[in-house]
């Protein structure tokens, strides 16, 4: 998903029934922030894969993510083995952005 400039991506799984594996080696659903700031931890949602069965009840939900900057990639990856799981459901929103000013001090030499 892709926003414009200045706006953010919001992600919200709904619900997850994909094929259950260790470390998520199968079936997965991944999240790809392609935009975060250097450093950021490996934890982070974006970086990690999504599998198994989530049924949240009403008005919960499995994860809610926003992106760094304004793309975001949902991507399926399968193993291709025959499983019964039904799949997932991901809906998204555009957020806009605040404008923000940013201030870059200059410092005079004397010579």
């Amino acid at each position: 998903m892709q926003a414009p400039l200045a706006h953010t991506v919001q992600l919200t799984v709904e619900w997850l029934d994909i094929e259950n594996s260790t470390g998520c080696r199968g079936d997965s659903v991944q999240l790809v922030d392609r935009y975060l700031p250097l450093g950021s931890d490996s934890s982070h949602p974006a970086l990690q894969r999504l599998c198994g069965e989530s049924s949240p009840h009403p008005g919960s939900h499995t994860l809610n993510y926003t992106s760094f900057l304004h793309h975001v990639d949902v991507n399926f990856v399968s193993d291709n083995v025959t499983s019964q799981s039904v799949g997932f459901v991901v809906t998204y929103k555009v957020i806009p952005g605040e404008s923000e000013e940013i201030v870059i001090p200059i410092e005079r030499q004397s010579h």
